[in-house]
């Protein structure tokens, strides 16, 4: 049985690893258009019957659009870290260069 700490470790790795976190973003992008085009096509029949149902569709359709919101949030502000940590890089290389070049 899987536990919640087991879940937080593998959501972490996902989260961390860029291409792990492109790839669940895309396959999750892929899912949410397929839930949200085939409410389209879906028989209408079957939510008027039943409007618990329609309301629970929605709601997942909701949630995986959220989802898809967050990780892209998410990835947005990864990136930014990361292109300000290789920034500060390069401005203390391109600082050192200058300071080995003026005590030579």
């Amino acid at each position: 049985m899987i536990n919640l700490q087991t879940i937080l470790l593998i959501s972490r790795a996902l989260l961390h690893d860029k291409e792990a976190r492109r790839k669940l973003m895309f396959y999750s992008c892929i899912v949410t258009m397929v839930l949200v085009f085939g409410g389209v096509f879906l028989p209408v029949g079957a939510f008027q019957k039943s409007p618990v149902l329609s309301i629970i569709y929605v709601a997942v359709c909701f949630a995986s659009v959220l989802f898809m919101l967050l990780l892209a949030l998410y990835d947005l502000l990864a990136v930014r870290a990361q292109h300000r940590s290789e920034m500060r890089k390069l401005r203390k290389q391109i600082q050192e260069g200058i300071s080995d070049e003026s005590k030579a």
